[in-house]
């Protein structure tokens, strides 16, 4: 759509901004003033007082709803002063006290019916947006400001402080975190659509009770760039209420959807969602701090300052505690954490379940050739909120002085007598409101309350920014991708599983049609007779497991190298795994002993099938009479012990997973299409990895890494190995590690000295040379050494330790030394400084 010129606009009562241009009538394109407009917010439509929304246009060039030039008047109001969550809060003044105020049902029920209306709407009005201050609680223009912290230029806006007390320190709702809050960790359900208007849409809906025992729908629609939450009273929605599938049928009705929900089955749904809020909730910030002197009014100026402040080291160990930045582990906020490009020093801090690091001006690398401190302004100008300390009784802040696109919003303090601190607020306009307000003299003490203050604000600050267009539009982009995919990724699951629908009830739960649950909860009982309904599984059991089964077996199964013989009913097989199904149907036939499949004769000629066929000079047992055809289907992968628990499952419907056999036997999941045993296993993997098991898992994992689930399996112990490295590297076991697997140890970020490592090396080296008759130690751990950074070795280590082994060539140690004495001398090694950067 090419770009409208709408001209001025002019604020309207309980609407907000409008072009004057747009400002017409929708049904007879006359003009409209204050005081013959009337706004239909049900039905989002600007008309005069002659018409309504029901009534179709009369003269040429009037508009229809939402369509040609017009410029939606509450929706433009909507897009650049609303926040997602409560609409109620853009048109009213902001509450401080509670951040999120949950919508009444008929409320919200309004809010459903106009989704898509507003999707369509804010796809047309971009082109239009602009960044306004709000409406209420700020200082817009400089000839009103009275704080004596900092002056108001035309794009900033600053807080007024609350009129009695500090309003309650809380992280505000933000609408990325509504699923993390209220539907992860309930019982709910996901659905999907796609909307020719308005695009893919997911839809999460749980039953819950408020007020005592009042029952309320929550529901929760996600669009591309909005969503709409809040609780629904059933009666409001349909007669059947026990019927989830009729409620959300009912609700994508009332939404004006002409495609209808479909059910997501994918099994990492939950995951998926969470992961995809986390992708715009991030509990990770890198925040600016900047410290001011006076008779200082540009960046130049502010950014060249040196720590030489006590009254500013002070507010940096009130903010959090220093850290060395080498090896440091927690969140670096972009910082060097490898060879101190950015300085050796910063301040950290959690809160929360946040994590903070902060980019201190003083403590950012400083360079007396550079006067615009570029190194400085790169990493400050790139957050979204910034701390500014003022360090004198005079000086005030002028945020236009920083020049930079990304940051936001300021939080600006200064110490007074007594210890305490001034603070105000200044925001560039298209930020909202946001809490905690500041007190009514703009002063805290110095203690934890301040702390917690000053943390929440910027919190709640980052998000806030978020609604500006600099950042919103970029967000509704990358929203909309990652929405897409994910529908998309839910649609193929739903028809893969709908062309396997023997699936449909799953392959390991054994239950009959009648066993499985209504979707009402008040039909339990019921159906409760049916809940013994798998005895039939655990019959199968006991008779699988006592081997008495096993005469009425008709398939040979042989197992592993050493070709053991395992057997198995062909019509169970056949129906339980498709995979069994395609090896049957063409299975040779073999003649074997029938004495095996009785355990009687078994036991009385000393008959194992593990063990069969016997050696020579034991065959007098083997006659004629005795001899049986059966179809035999060979599995050389997996040995005898795992395919009996694969087997046992199959005719069972359970196994009894032992920690030794896991890599194998999620191997074998996969191998034979088992999704219900492959969860099984990787649901108690977690609890079966630890240091005696850790080495085993690893090796035996090697022979199987081409399946999918055992490279999962892989990253999850990798990840063991990460958090326990110093432990796992003195097991005496470790040493019985294969080379590839220590290769890729090795090649991970350890947290670890690389000291460390390379003892860990030379331990392995000499007891694989030992197994490894003729090996050279050098040769053996080429690679490895290869995967070790000697630059950040001590110089005494290098030649005390790792220079009279012999293994490390000679090259590798001068570039090491070179670099520890001038970084600038080497090129191409990791950790080495750039010599030209691009601004």
């Amino acid at each position: 759509m090419d770009r409208v010129d709408c001209g001025p606009n002019v604020t309207l009562p309980s609407v907000g901004r409008v072009h004057m241009k747009c400002f017409r009538c929708q049904v007879c394109n006359v003009p409209l003033n204050l005081t013959t407009f009337r706004f239909e917010n049900h039905a989002m439509f600007l008309t005069c007082s002659n018409h309504t929304s029901s009534d179709t246009p009369e003269v040429a060039g009037a508009v229809t709803k939402f369509k040609g030039r017009f410029c939606p008047a509450a929706l433009l109001s909507e897009y650049q002063n609303t926040s997602t969550l409560n609409s109620e809060r853009a048109v009213n003044a902001v509450d401080y006290g509670s951040s999120y105020i949950e919508t009444s049902s008929d409320r919200f029920m309004s809010e459903l019916r106009t989704f898509q209306s507003i999707i369509l709407a804010k796809s047309q009005i971009k082109e239009c947006f602009q960044d306004v201050p709000p409406k209420t609680n700020c200082i817009t223009s400089n000839h009103l400001n009275t704080n004596k912290l900092c002056e108001c230029d035309e794009k900033f806006w600053i807080e007024i402080p609350a009129q009695y007390d500090l309003t309650p320190i809380e992280i505000e709702l933000h609408e990325d975190d509504i699923y993390r809050v209220h539907f992860s960790g309930y019982d709910h359900w996901n659905y999907y659509t796609v909307e020719d208007g308005a695009g893919p849409c997911i839809l999460s809906f749980k039953q819950e009770v408020t007020s005592g025992t009042r029952e309320h729908f929550r529901i929760l629609v996600r669009g591309y760039c909005h969503i709409a939450h809040g609780l629904l009273q059933p009666t409001a929605i349909t007669a059947n209420r026990y019927e989830r599938d009729e409620v959300v049928r009912a609700v994508g009705k009332e939404m004006g959807f002409t495609n209808p929900f479909v059910t997501v089955s994918h099994h990492r749904a939950k995951r998926e969602l969470l992961k995809l809020d986390e992708a715009f909730f991030k509990r990770q910030f890198k925040v600016g701090v900047v410290y001011l002197k006076e008779f200082q009014s540009n960046e130049e100026e502010i950014f060249s300052n040196q720590p030489d402040s006590p009254r500013f080291e002070d507010f940096l160990r009130l903010l959090g505690k220093r850290v060395t930045l080498k090896g440091f582990k927690g969140f670096r906020g972009g910082l060097d954490a490898i060879s101190n490009q950015t300085g050796t020093e910063s301040v950290y801090t959690t809160w929360r379940g946040s994590e903070f690091m902060f980019h201190v001006s003083t403590l950012l690398p400083y360079s007396y050739e550079d006067l615009q401190q570029l190194q400085r302004k790169r990493h400050i100008g790139n957050d979204i909120v910034c701390v500014v300390f003022l360090d004198g009784p005079t000086v005030r802040f002028r945020p236009s002085c920083i020049k930079s696109h990304f940051l936001h919003v300021f939080i600006v303090v200064r110490p007074v007598s007594g210890g305490g601190y001034n603070v105000a607020l200044v925001a560039k306009n298209g930020v909202q409101l946001f809490g905690p307000q500041c007190s009514p003299d703009y002063t805290f003490q110095r203690d934890n309350t301040f702390r917690d203050f000053l943390l929440c604000k910027v919190v709640n600050g980052q998000h806030a920014a978020y609604n500006a267009s600099k950042f919103k539009i970029m967000i509704e982009r990358t929203r909309h991708q990652m929405l897409g995919d994910l529908v998309q990724k839910f649609r193929m699951d739903t028809e893969s599983k709908k062309r396997d629908c023997h699936m449909e009830n799953g392959r390991g739960t054994w239950l009959p049609f009648g066993a499985v649950r209504p979707q009402s909860p008040l039909l339990d009982a019921v159906f409760e007779r049916y809940e013994n309904a798998n005895k039939l599984g655990k019959d199968l059991e006991n008779e699988y497991i006592s081997s008495t089964m096993t005469e009425l077996c008709d398939v040979v199964i042989v197992a592993g190298k050493k070709k053991s013989l395992l057997f198995g009913i062909r019509a169970i097989m056949a129906v339980r795994c498709r995979v069994f199904q395609k090896l049957l149907v063409n299975a040779p036939l073999h003649e074997f002993d029938s004495r095996l499949l009785r355990p009687k004769e078994r036991r009385e000629y000393n008959l194992n099938p593990g063990d069969y066929p016997r050696k020579k000079g034991s065959t007098s047992v083997h006659g004629e009479k005795h001899k049986i055809t059966l179809p035999k289907v060979t599995v050389e992968e997996f040995n005898c012990k795992v395919m009996s628990v694969v087997l046992q499952y199959i005719h069972t419907g359970s196994c009894y997973i032992v920690t030794s056999h896991l890599p194998s036997l999620i191997a074998a999941a996969d191998r034979f299409d088992l999704p219900e045993l492959r969860e099984a296993c990787l649901k108690i993997l977690p609890s079966a990895i630890s240091f005696d098991t850790i080495i085993d898992m690893l090796n035996a994992m090697e022979y199987f890494i081409q399946y999918k689930s055992v490279k999962s399996m892989l990253q999850k112990l990798l990840e063991f190995i990460d958090q326990n490295i110093r432990d796992v590297l003195s097991l005496p076991s470790f040493c019985n590690l294969s080379e590839h697997v220590l290769q890729l140890v090795f090649a991970r970020d350890l947290d670890i000295d690389e000291i460390a490592k390379f003892n860990a090396a030379i331990r392995w080296g000499k007891n694989f040379c030992a197994k490894q008759e003729g090996r050279d130690l050098k040769t053996v751990l080429q690679q490895l050494v290869n995967k070790i950074q000697f630059h950040l070795i001590k110089p005494r280590e290098l030649m005390q330790v790792v220079y009279p082994t012999g293994v490390v060539p000679d090259h590798k140690l001068i570039v090491a030394l070179a670099f520890q004495a001038d970084p600038r001398s080497v090129e191409g090694i990791k950790g080495a400084p750039v010599l030209e950067h691009t601004v």
